[in-house]
């Protein structure tokens, strides 16, 4: 041999050394700093930011410390909203208020506009009886309004709520800015520009895209991944330029809090110490400004948060030490403090003092699109994100909360879906009624009040601390109190708006209209104005419950949300079958019609059947009428069957596999010959999908890692642990059987070193598979817990064994063997760690040794067929088809999880590829609203590393499969061609973040997915699920014989399904409907011109090419966008670019009027639709 064989042993020992070094080197969970460069070779996918990273800055030599005194109060959090403002932050708002009116150098940042909400409705109109003088006699409205005025009070943000921003949907984040800046220019006359996200668990990619296109030209940051403040701090670039990867407004100039919102050290929290030691507090805050000068821009301005959560009760005395340390710094005695300035300051008064050095540097800052090319480009300009969160090292991933509280997630989107619905309907309903020449402007008001009312609920249940469910039960409960009656409130406002939308008859009363209302606010009655909010398990039917047989009535499905026609399957709980359901725009009776018994819940509110129908082809922005009547009149009126002629029992039946078809459409289910998933077959021939559908469970010990609301269970160590107790045992018999035979002087024998590679690494995935796979859940708990010592040492002892007997038998005891059998172990077990993460779960049909037995189909007759099955004690799977909406299938997923158990479901398509999912690299797309984000799963990191919230969708980059759905959840390729998402959870521990309880949800709760096989995914089909239909049950006493009781287009889409029409030398195409959508609207009457203006976000939906020119840009035909009557006439006006917020400042905007736009996928921009009679 050329070389000598010690030197290939050793030299093989020195490989395996390295390998095993470098798989750790490059796991995020093993090593605490940033992945090396080379980590991209093993399939670790690049974060998605610009790498041109920003140059050093000079170090300044004078600084400026900007004291920002403020209070960050959560709206609900481990106390309700209310009892927050009762505990605290009524004290806080006042006592700061007289403290700041006693000095006027001293200033106050406040950012939750909520509260202040709360705070003017409560006693805003009252004396205040604390100030001194002839200031006592002034309301407390008027004294912030004098304090805001002073500039001593800055309202920062001005959104309504801080609220998460990966689990809010585009609609509500454009809402949430609306309502608060609203409130804030109608009850305070100010606005900001600077955004204040101080908060939220996370930052999304659309929040850039959303401020700067809302006026704002600057944001506050409070939270970033370790890892990426490492770097940014590396490059002193914590101040930044963001933009969304999308958008083509200008970026953010962004400044990241170092230390978060809190002070820069527990001194400083004035509310729990008495003592206020300037000199010692001088010295830590010169310490703290010198800390940060190599982390900014050298622009010599130092920003210190002075506050915390619930702060400034004894605003007095917090005030009275920040004095005299302004004082104190001041005095010729500071030798320290010649180079430094303190001063009273706000986030306004701080970018005022950068601003200068910023456009010095880079010229982007000056908000231009172009400016970039006048070379000045020193900043960091990041476009990707910030997702997923880790605060700290080794597996503290804030990606838990993207599925906790999965019942909250859900109703929060239910109670959106229905005002955002109403608020399209009221418009709707004004333009028909100023079609008539009439107008009762006092009845409009109070349905505009009350939208907001409903605006606001929405609003605070997308706060960050109550759609991500990071907040304590009675919070919990409070959020839901608050959406329900949002629902409530939101269904009378549109039944209120169709009976004005009606052409003579008599307007309901104003006040009893408001009486009504406050009524619905305050009642816990589910059933309320004949929509039942609190059944939300069915996502595919709206549910009406019919209180009388015997009055006829008028069922009132709308569309006043879309763009396209819908068909809509509809529920009815009525007490009797001597009835007839009658389309009212024919005069016949309805014949997609299915009668069943209803379920026990509805048949104790006296509803004894379900009476199933199909709304057909409800017109884009209008509606259809339904009459429902009893057996006399459907006799002599109608000459219509009853429903007892439709009636059948459930046709139940129990098999391994179901077929369910509709509208052409064939899907076949077949259990798996294990019992724990569903094969989901679709199409014929080369067209078939397969999608294997599958609960699963991960387990979590909380004696490993405390997880709780927020961070998601380390699943790598709760495998470790019994790896470590393992491999200590295999590595101790090893060394056993070498030593016995070196004591008995035996030469060892010879082997390939080959063999012991290969011998270790099939025992470490035989191991894996072992622990991961088939060893109870019970003992994992016993093995990796405190209570483990007698478990943990049976393990270590068979280990033992099997190390003595495969080194005295196999290895022939040689030492060098040993050790590459220990490598092979050890590749092998990290290997399938991070390479097959499916291992890491467990199938939940296979707990307490359940498989599932069989399907129990409903054939629904014309609506909808429904198979469902049990998949455990506490889980079952509910598979449905429903008429006009076969194209994807609806899977609901009912579970109560056991405590310390992560739920999720695997959606598989089952493609025949060559190479198993876990060997395939695997990518997949996600909609926020405004574009479409490809993520990777990065092959070295951990599970809940790989986790991003998914707002309504998440597809496969690759397409075959995607999934919709109509609730914020967590989401991740976990494999090739599989995706997984978050369902359920609830442990007994607590991550220990702040919320004082740990997370046991034992609810039962309901998570649908819409499961789209298409070749390519469509954001339209997307779109439209999550703009479903309404259901209003009317009296017939409401209704003219002339108006709802026929189809309506109300400002139907003109020319919906028309793409080619063309201009003169222009190919450019008039946008088909289904690409067009409303994101927020809101009318109002002028008096003085008799005209309807109706504001309204029309955006351009990205992901389908019909919906856009050869230019790559959708064309809108504005004015026939809104085909209003014939006697009316349309003018559009376009607000500048740059603020499209809807607002109290609308008419005061430069605008200019307009006939066609061309808008860019996902780009959206604020019209003025200003419609006068002929």
């Amino acid at each position: 041999m050329l070389v000598p064989r010690r030197y290939v042993r050793q030299g093989g020992v020195l490989l395996a050394t390295a390998f095993v070094g470098l798989l750790l080197t490059a796991n995020q969970a093993v090593v605490p700093w940033g992945k090396p460069s080379w980590a991209a070779l093993l399939g670790e996918a690049g974060p998605a930011v610009d790498r041109d990273f920003g140059r050093h800055h000079a170090t300044p030599t004078n600084l400026t410390l900007h004291i920002i005194a403020h209070s960050h109060s959560d709206i609900g959090w481990n106390y309700s909203f209310g009892k927050y403002y009762e505990l605290r932050v009524r004290q806080v708002l006042r006592n700061v208020a007289a403290a700041l009116w006693m000095d006027r150098t001293r200033t106050f940042t406040w950012g939750d506009v909520a509260f202040l909400d709360m705070w003017l409705d409560d006693e805003g109109d009252r004396r205040n009886d604390v100030l001194p003088g002839a200031a006592g006699a002034m309301t407390w409205r008027a004294v912030l309004g004098e304090l805001i005025g002073r500039r001593q009070w800055e309202i920062v943000g001005a959104t309504y709520v801080s609220p998460d921003e990966g689990l809010t949907t585009w609609w509500a984040h454009n809402a949430i800015v609306d309502v608060g800046r609203r409130f804030v220019a109608r009850h305070l006359n100010t606005t900001t520009r600077v955004a204040w996200q101080v908060d939220p668990f996370g930052h999304a990619h659309v929040t850039p895209h959303l401020l700067a296109n809302a006026g704002f030209t600057s944001l506050m940051l409070g939270r970033m991944d370790y890892r990426q403040r490492l770097g940014f701090a590396a490059h002193g670039d914590y101040e930044f330029l963001w933009q969304a990867p999308y958008s083509q407004a200008p970026p953010l100039l962004t400044h990241y809090l170092s230390g978060g919102y809190a002070p820069p050290s527990p001194r400083f929290d004035f509310d729990n110490t008495e003592t206020c030691d300037a000199p010692a507090l001088l010295a830590e805050l010169v310490r703290f400004a010198r800390s940060q000068t190599h982390k900014y821009p050298g622009h010599g301005h130092v920003l210190v948060m002075m506050g915390d959560d619930f702060r400034y009760v004894n605003a007095s005395t917090a005030f009275a030490c920040l004095d005299r340390l302004v004082d104190a710094a001041q005095a010729p005695s500071a030798h320290a403090w010649r180079d430094m300035t303190l001063q009273y300051s706000s986030p306004a008064r701080y970018l005022e003092a950068i601003q200068p050095h910023m456009e010095q540097i880079d010229a982007r800052v000056m908000h231009s699109l172009h400016a970039a090319v006048h070379g000045r480009t020193q900043l960091r300009l990041h476009r990707g994100d910030f997702y997923p969160y880790q605060d700290k090292p080794y597996e503290q991933y804030w990606s838990g909360m993207f599925t906790t509280r999965p019942a909250l997630k859900r109703l929060v989107r239910s109670a959106e879906q229905a005002v955002q619905h109403v608020e399209a309907l009221v418009a709707i309903a004004h333009v028909r009624r100023s079609s008539a020449r009439m107008d009762n402007g006092a009845a409009w008001a109070v349905l505009e009040r009350a939208l907001e009312f409903c605006r606001k609920q929405v609003a605070i249940g997308y706060h960050h601390d109550a759609v991500t469910g990071t907040c304590s039960h009675s919070a919990a409960d409070d959020y839901e109190l608050r959406l329900r009656a949002a629902q409530r409130v939101a269904m009378l406002v549109g039944r209120y708006a169709l009976q004005l939308a009606q052409h003579g008859t008599t307007d309901p009363d104003p006040d009893q209209m408001d009486r009504g209302l406050d009524a619905a606010k305050a009642s816990t009655d589910a059933t309320l104005h004949g929509y039942n909010t609190a059944d939300d398990d069915d996502n595919a039917l709206l549910l009406l419950a019919v209180p009388d047989a015997a009055q006829p009535q008028v069922v009132v499905v709308t569309n006043a949300n879309h763009m396209v026609a819908q068909t809509q399957a509809v529920r009815l709980h009525v007490p009797s079958l001597d009835m007839a359901l009658v389309d009212a725009a024919t005069g016949r009776a309805v014949d997609a019609v299915a009668v069943q018994p209803a379920a026990a819940a509805a048949a104790a509110h006296g509803a004894g059947f379900q009476v199933d129908f199909v709304a057909h082809a409800v017109p884009p922005l209008g509606w259809r009428s339904y009459v429902l009547v009893n057996a006399t009149d459907a006799a002599r009126t109608y000459a219509a069957p009853l429903l007892r002629e439709a009636y059948h029992s459930k046709a139940a039946a129990s098999d391994t596999e179901a077929v369910l078809e509709k509208d052409g459409v064939h899907v076949r289910l077949a259990i798996d010959r294990r019992g724990s998933a569903v094969r989901i077959t679709t199409g014929h021939g080369r067209r078939r999908r397969v999608v294997v559908h599958q609960l699963r469970q991960y387990p979590i010990n909380p004696r490993v890692q405390a997880s709780g609301a927020y961070v998601m269970h380390s699943f790598m160590l709760m495998y470790a642990i019994p790896f470590y107790v393992f491999g200590g045992g295999l590595c101790a018999g090893l060394a056993a059987s070498v030593f016995v035979a070196s004591s008995r002087s035996k030469t060892p024998r010879r082997r390939s070193p080959l063999l012991a590679v290969s011998l270790g690494a099939a025992t470490g995935l035989v191991l894996t598979y072992y622990i991961e796979q088939v060893a109870s859940i019970a003992a994992l708990d016993q093995w990796a817990g405190g209570s483990a010592s007698a478990a943990a040492a049976m393990l270590a002892v068979f280990a033992f064994g099997v190390g003595y007997c495969v080194a005295a038998a196999a290895l022939g005891a040689n030492a060098r063997l040993c050790v590459l059998f220990v490598y092979g172990v050890a590749a092998a077990v990290v290997a399938v760690l991070f390479g097959a993460p499916t291992w890491q779960s467990r199938p939940l049909a296979r707990e307490g040794g359940h498989v599932m037995a069989g399907f129990r189909v409903d054939a629904g007759g014309p609506v909808c067929d429904t198979a469902t099955v049990a998949v455990a004690d506490n889980a079952s799977v509910m598979y449905r088809l429903c008429t006009g909406r076969a194209h994807v299938i609806e899977v609901a997923a009912h579970v109560r999880p056991a405590v310390d158990r992560e739920v999720v479901a695997h959606f598989a398509l089952d493609d025949g590829g060559a190479l198993p999912g876990a060997m395939r690299p695997c990518a997949f797309d996600m909609f926020d609203g405004v574009g479409v984000a490809r993520r990777w799963y990065s092959r070295w990191t951990p599970v809940p590393g790989n986790y991003y919230p998914a707002v309504s969708h998440v597809a496969l980059a690759s397409g075959g499969l995607a999934l919709h759905s109509r609730q914020a959840t967590g989401a991740t390729c976990i494999a090739a061609g599989t995706l997984e998402v978050g369902v359920h959870r609830s442990m007994s521990g607590n991550d220990f973040r702040g919320l004082d309880v740990p997370l046991i949800d034992d609810t039962m709760a309901t998570v649908t997915h819409f499961v789209d096989t298409a070749a390519h995914s469509d954001l339209l089909a997307n779109v439209a699920l999550n703009a479903p239909a309404l259901a209003f049950l009317m009296p017939i006493d409401d209704v003219s014989s002339s108006s709802l009781l026929a189809q309506h287009s109300g400002l139907g889409l003109a020319a919906a399904a028309d793409n080619g029409a063309s201009t003169k030398g222009d190919a450019a195409r008039a946008v088909h409907g289904g690409c067009v959508r409303f994101v927020g609207i809101y009318s109002e009457y002028r008096r003085e011109s008799d005209a309807v203006d109706v504001y309204a976000r029309v955006q351009v939906l990205p992901g389908n090419r019909r919906c856009l020119d050869k230019h790559g840009a959708g064309v809108i035909d504005l004015p026939r966008l809104l085909a209003v009557g014939q006697h009316q006439r349309v003018d559009v006006y376009a607000a500048e670019p740059g603020d499209w917020a809807i607002g109290e400042w609308q008419r005061l905007r430069p605008e200019q009027k307009v006939d066609r736009i061309s808008l860019r996928p996902g780009q959206q921009a604020l019209f003025r639709f200003e419609i006068r009679e002929i």
